[in-house]
């Protein structure tokens, strides 16, 4: 061990103890800072992760309520049109006048032998040969 600085020194041996405490002191006092730094940021980063979070979250929400706004307004304009549409089908039938035209129209015709046909499966059509039919009885 010769080779060390000041080994067979009595001072210098004291000296270069002192100088190396002093060394892990400053260094432990530096591992500590570090330490309680690496705490702090650690707390910074869960918040931050957390922050994100929230706004993934809120943003996700948003979205979803924005869509579910697009569907109920969907919703209610394919409403109202059917509503228009069954309004629309509902009006198509003979009316009244329909029927005196009708009856005037074959008048001219008494006991001729009269066919109505309708298409199967289309309740229109059906409906529309019931009433012709009960308007040539």
């Amino acid at each position: 061990m010769a080779i060390l600085p000041g080994w067979n020194s009595p001072a210098a041996a004291g000296s270069i103890a002192h100088s190396l405490h002093i060394a892990a002191m400053i260094v432990l006092a530096v591992l500590v800072v570090a330490e309680g730094m690496a705490l702090v940021y650690d707390d910074r980063k869960y918040a931050l992760i957390g922050a994100a979070e929230r706004d993934v979250t809120a943003t996700y929400d948003e979205e979803r309520r924005e869509a579910e706004g697009r569907h109920h307004n969907d919703i209610a304009k394919l409403q109202r049109r059917l509503e228009e549409t069954q309004r629309q089908q509902a009006s198509r039938g003979l009316t009244f006048s329909d029927q005196q035209t009708l009856v005037a129209a074959l008048s001219p015709f008494p006991g001729q032998h009269l066919d109505i046909t309708s298409v199967l499966g289309d309740p229109e059509a059906q409906q529309f040969a019931k009433d012709f039919a009960f308007i040539a009885l």
